[in-house]
């Protein structure tokens, strides 16, 4: 399986085999069970090469951490809406319905 670049299948077949209660799972069950580890582990792969070429600047950051008393005219609500992903569903995110405040 490795040579067929299934890594995850491979991994997900030594676990299974080696529980006492492998016996007990249909053919059906194990192929499930290692697509599903193989799925996981490439969209897993997927995210960490992704992470890897954004060359974030702050790694860890995240939005729970966001020091709203600083003085960087941060609007707390409006910071904590775009968070949630509310104008995607929607779809503020076209062009006709947005515009720059320039003062």
């Amino acid at each position: 399986m490795h040579s067929l670049g299934l890594a995850g299948m491979a991994a997900a077949w030594r676990d299974i085999a080696e529980q006492d209660t492998a016996g007990d799972l249909t053919r059906d069950e194990w192929l499930g069970l290692m697509l599903d580890r193989e799925i996981a582990t490439r969209a897993d792969r997927r995210l960490t090469n992704r992470l890897a070429s954004a060359k974030l600047r702050f790694v860890d950051a995240c939005v729970e951490n966001i020091d709203f008393g600083a003085h960087r005219g941060l609007d707390r609500r409006n910071i904590l809406s775009l968070a949630q992903g509310a104008w995607c569903h929607r779809s503020c995110n076209s062009p006709q319905k947005w515009a720059l405040k320039i003062p």
